[in-house]
């Protein structure tokens, strides 16, 4: 599980990285932040109405 941990730590320090070059106009970041982008959701997850069963 620790590894699982260290993985996703590097990979959200990639992400920001990109996301800065991507801000500073490095060629390539563009197309990998919209790659990765999938990956790291900021949306909450809603929760599902409950529906009535009388």
């Amino acid at each position: 599980m620790l590894h699982d941990h260290n993985n996703y730590q590097d990979a959200l320090n990639d992400y920001a990285y990109s996301q800065y070059s991507k801000g500073a106009g490095k060629p390539g970041f563009t197309e990998k932040v919209v790659e990765l982008k999938q990956f790291f959701n900021r949306t909450k997850n809603q929760p599902k109405a409950e529906e009535n069963t009388q």
